[in-house]
């Protein structure tokens, strides 16, 4: 029940330039991961595919303020 709340912060921290944090993340991950594989793949997967769907999205948003501001600029 907690895994799938806190995997996402988890693995973000598991990259934070504290090493305390960081060591922390992974001793908690490690924990979560030896006691349910299945689930842990499965939070890693959603996690994954989430972050892939928020970087398409601000590709995305980005693209369009790009267009803008070329449509403004030929504009005057």
């Amino acid at each position: 029940m907690i895994l799938p709340l806190v995997f996402g912060a988890l693995e973000r921290n598991s990259h934070h330039w504290n090493q305390a944090v960081h060591n922390l993340s992974q001793n908690v991950k490690k924990i979560f991961q030896e006691m349910d594989k299945e689930l842990f793949h499965r939070c890693m997967n959603e996690f994954l595919k989430a972050e892939a769907e928020a970087k398409a999205k601000e590709e995305k948003r980005e693209a369009m303020w790009k267009r803008l501001e070329a449509a403004t600029a030929l504009r005057g």
